[in-house]
């Protein structure tokens, strides 16, 4: 998904001069090779993603969503849903949601305030 592979094959009698016959596997019907490129959609993302402007809203993102991302995966194991259905699925990533936020609203809301040393 998202990327195209485009498939080149010929006899091995055609590959005895090719300069890229070390890149080619071998095959029933001779030798083939395989080019890869991405579809015209991803290949705009990725050059977008290398503008300082998305680097710039990713480095601010990064605090924010990918530990709450991260929580989700190590503590519940969310990796691969447990129902099938997208109401389901959609109801077992609220409840992971709702977990992570009333965890992070126990951990800001009722942490130990350190009293200022007196000196």
């Amino acid at each position: 998904m998202g990327v195209e592979r485009h498939y080149y094959q010929a006899r091995a009698a055609d590959c005895r001069d090719c300069a890229l016959r070390q890149a080619c596997q071998p095959g029933k019907n001779g030798r083939m090779i395989v080019r890869q490129e991405n579809v015209p959609t991803v290949a705009a993302y990725v050059a977008k993603m290398q503008t300082e402007a998305a680097r710039a809203a990713y480095r601010r993102r990064a605090p924010v969503a990918e530990c709450s991302n991260l929580w989700r995966k190590a503590k519940f194991g969310l990796r691969q849903f447990c129902v099938r259905g997208l109401q389901k699925a959609r109801c077992e990533v609220l409840w992971a949601c709702l977990t992570y936020n009333i965890r992070q609203w126990f951990r800001l809301r009722w942490k130990v305030r350190l009293l200022p040393a007196s000196a």
